[in-house]
């Protein structure tokens, strides 16, 4: 005879669980009501707003024009000018501010300045925005290179002494020569100028002096001296001949006068020619 042994404690608990699941998924799923959530407006003005809107808002409620807070921006940069930026003033000045574009008119001394400033405009704009107020100023507009006739309006520095002309001095004025000196200058040329045409040995010396002139310096043909002289010693060597050969050709012209049946002739020496010319 078997026993039959009833479910205690966790195997009851089990067996509970499956016979809900079982029932579950048999039984028809009610359907859920949607609920509408209705969203009601605070009223009052109390409700959120992004930082423009109640920026706007605060405006319009106090009555501040638009125009006049950009009038004031303006003026705040150009008065601040120097205090943005100390090492520019007076050399860059501040001109105007245009409140629709956000654009600071720079105008510099010098084009090297105007080089600076393009290179470095988005420094300029962070400098400008740092000391007046988050984006303030958008871009740059660089102006022609011109004198600054003052110094910004915000600058304090003494201005630069202006340089002292310099002092010329006075010359005295001159004084006019009497007649009798200026007649007596005017004869002594007169006579100085045909004393130089009459007196011969003065035209002489004049045409010795023009004749050195156009003579040429000797150092320029010193190569034709040189060759000159070698030609005269060549001759010279020529000419010098020795006794030997002086009797051997007076010889050799008796023995060809006695085959030929001639009375002996006696040789003459021949002139030397003249070398002192070259052609």
């Amino acid at each position: 005879m078997s026993e039959t042994t009833t479910p205690s404690g966790a195997d009851l608990a089990r067996i509970a669980l499956q016979s809900a699941r079982t029932a579950a998924k048999g039984a028809p799923q009610p359907k859920r009501a949607r609920t509408s959530t209705t969203r009601t407006r605070r009223s009052g003005g109390r409700e959120p707003l992004p930082f423009a809107a109640a920026l706007s808002r605060m405006v319009a409620e106090r009555g501040w024009a638009a125009p006049a807070a950009g009038a004031a921006t303006a003026g705040s940069i150009i008065d601040q000018w120097s205090a943005i930026a100390p090492e520019l003033t007076g050399r860059v000045n501040a001109v105007r501010f245009d409140t629709s574009t956000r654009t600071l008119h720079l105008r510099p001394a010098t084009p090297a300045y105007r080089t600076q400033l393009t290179l470095h405009q988005k420094q300029v704009i962070a400098k400008v925005n740092d000391t007046v107020g988050p984006d303030t100023v958008r871009q740059l507009e660089i102006l022609r290179p011109a004198v600054l006739a003052s110094p910004s309006p915000g600058d304090t520095r003494p201005p630069a002494a202006a340089p002292q002309p310099a002092v010329v001095p006075r010359q005295p004025a001159r004084k006019e020569a009497p007649d009798g000196y200026r007649a007596a200058i005017a004869a002594h040329r007169a006579t100085w100028t045909r004393q130089q045409h009459t007196r011969p040995e003065i035209q002489a010396a004049v045409d010795r002096q023009l004749r050195e002139r156009l003579r040429e310096p000797e150092e320029r043909f010193a190569d034709g001296r040189q060759a000159l002289e070698e030609l005269r010693a060549k001759a010279a060597a020529q000419q010098r001949v020795r006794p030997s050969d002086v009797s051997r050709a007076r010889a050799l012209q008796r023995l060809a006068a006695e085959r030929a049946g001639l009375p002996t002739i006696a040789p003459t020496a021949a002139a030397p020619e003249q070398l002192d010319r070259t052609a």
